[in-house]
C-alpha cells in the first residue's frame, strides 16, 4: 500500500510539473503564441484533467490576438468608418474564438 502511494503522490508531482510548465511555456511566447502553437498546450492541459488551467490559457492567448488585431486597425478617414472596421474586427475575432472554444472543450464536463 505505502509503494502504491508513494507512486500516486509520485505521479501527482509530475502532472503539476507538467501543468506548470505548459503554462510557463505558453506565456513565454507572449504575443507570438497563435494557431496549433497556442492549441497544444491547451489540449495537453485537457488531456491532464486541469480544465480550469486550460480555460484560462487558452482565453488569455485568444485576447492576446484580439488585442493585436485591434491595434492593427489604423485612424483613416472618418470616426464612423474607423469605429466600425474596429467594430468588425472585435465582433468577427469573438465568434471565431467562441467556435474555436466550443471545438477545442466540447468533449470536457465543464
Amino acid at each position: 500500500k505505502q509503494w502504491y502511494q508513494r507512486r500516486v503522490r509520485g505521479i501527482d508531482k509530475r502532472i503539476r510539473q507538467l501543468t506548470d510548465m505548459l503554462v510557463d511555456v505558453n506565456m513565454g511566447a507572449g504575443m507570438y503564441a497563435y494557431g496549433k502553437a497556442s492549441k497544444k498546450p491547451v489540449k495537453h492541459l485537457i488531456m491532464l484533467d486541469k480544465v480550469i488551467q486550460a480555460t484560462a490559457l487558452f482565453l488569455r492567448n485568444k485576447s492576446l490576438t484580439l488585442k493585436m488585431t485591434l491595434r492593427r486597425i489604423k485612424m483613416e478617414g472618418t470616426m464612423t468608418l474607423y469605429i466600425r472596421k474596429l467594430s468588425q474586427a472585435f465582433f468577427n475575432t469573438v465568434a471565431v474564438v467562441g467556435v474555436e472554444f466550443q471545438s477545442v472543450f466540447s468533449a470536457t464536463n465543464t
